[in-house]
């Protein structure tokens, strides 16, 4: 059934790594280009929302339509130490809970028979390393299993040593100490952590979602470009005895109509019909 109303959580690393140049001008500016063209494709379509994520993660803004309002906020983005993917995919949980009654919140105790099918909510994580920190992102994947929200991974960049450079407005004021202060450069050909592709292929498993590799900016978005067709698909099961049952009665009908017709009594034949 596709559904106009689903909930999309962008969950986005602003890791220090995403100042890496392997992707021009660097991962993080890359990154806020391809979602906010994401976002603008689906304008009046699913809400969405945006977590950011570093050495913790946070609720930027909560699922909307407003679809300015989540490319203002892209805009801001700023790069952090650390890596909690596990934390950002609890924190798309609870924003999604906020707005889906079907989903509940994490620390709800939750059936496992809670229904079958998908609802119609999803995650999306785009990351370009591996959790450092925090809750493991197993744990947290089961947790988006068991209330059946589907977690779609992207692992951006490549593993190629580059330097790592961002602007100014795109550092959170508190600094890294990796040789660029704070003003553009980090270590000169430092090596990018590799991406924790197993971890990532096993989120998407366990949740029912899909796994999409990018190394540059033209491939994340042609990732993200072709994420609606599966997300915006709510699986639900419907009772359609009734339909079946309102069917049969009508046949029943007609055939007790025809049946009538089939053996209503002739009219005699009268002399006078006879020529």
């Amino acid at each position: 059934m596709p559904s106009t109303s689903a909930t999309i959580l962008l969950a986005l690393d602003t890791s220090g790594s995403m100042c890496s140049t392997d992707v021009d001008p660097n991962r993080i500016t890359a990154a806020r280009k391809a979602a906010a063209q994401f976002i603008e494709s689906q304008r009046g379509g699913p809400r969405i929302g945006l977590v950011t994520f570093a050495g913790s993660a946070g609720l930027l803004v909560p699922p909307t339509d407003d679809t300015d309002t989540l490319i203002e906020a892209l805009d801001g983005l700023t790069v952090s130490r650390g890596t909690a993917i596990g934390q950002a995919m609890l924190a798309s949980i609870d924003a999604i809970a906020e707005v889906d009654p079907s989903v509940a919140p994490t620390g709800a105790d939750v059936p496992a028979d809670s229904g079958s099918g998908f609802a119609g909510a999803a995650v999306v994580v785009l990351t370009d390393g591996a959790n450092t920190q925090g809750v493991d992102p197993q744990i947290a994947a089961q947790e988006a299993a068991l209330r059946r929200v589907r977690v779609f991974t992207i692992g951006f960049g490549t593993t190629n040593p580059a330097p790592m450079v961002c602007d100014n407005s795109q550092f959170d004021g508190r600094g890294f100490g990796w040789g660029g202060g704070g003003r553009g450069g980090f270590d000169r050909g430092r090596n990018p952590r590799t991406i924790d592709e197993p971890s990532l292929k096993q989120i998407a498993q366990t949740t029912g979602g899909s796994y999409h590799r990018a190394e540059n900016a033209g491939q994340l978005q042609t990732a993200l470009d072709t994420l609606p067709g599966s997300f915006t698909v709510v699986q639900q099961r419907i009772d359609t005895a009734a339909y079946f049952a309102a069917g049969g009665a009508v046949l029943i009908a007609l055939a007790l109509a025809l049946s009538l017709w089939w053996n209503r009594p002739l009219r005699p034949v009268s002399s006078g019909d006879v020529r």
